[in-house]
């Protein structure tokens, strides 16, 4: 039995070790941007007020006619 066909030695445990550190890499920046989406997600929907169609449109009906009082 070689040092070559020994598949218990050392170079066998490196080279089968290599794509370990990329692959845990990459589930951590999975996982930090689904839990970044998450935050950004539940900023936008829970802060602010909820407002019906009616309050929205008559906020820019204000918005507007502010604007055409300072037009000539």
């Amino acid at each position: 039995m070689g040092r070559g066909t020994d598949t218990t030695s050392g170079d066998a445990l490196r080279s089968s070790n290599r794509a370990v550190s990329p692959v845990i890499a990459v589930v951590m920046m999975v996982a930090v941007t689904v839990i970044l989406a998450a935050v950004v997600t539940a900023a936008v929907f829970v802060t602010g007020d909820v407002e019906t169609a009616q309050q929205a449109a008559t906020r820019f009906d204000n918005i507007v006619a502010s604007f055409g009082a300072l037009l000539p």
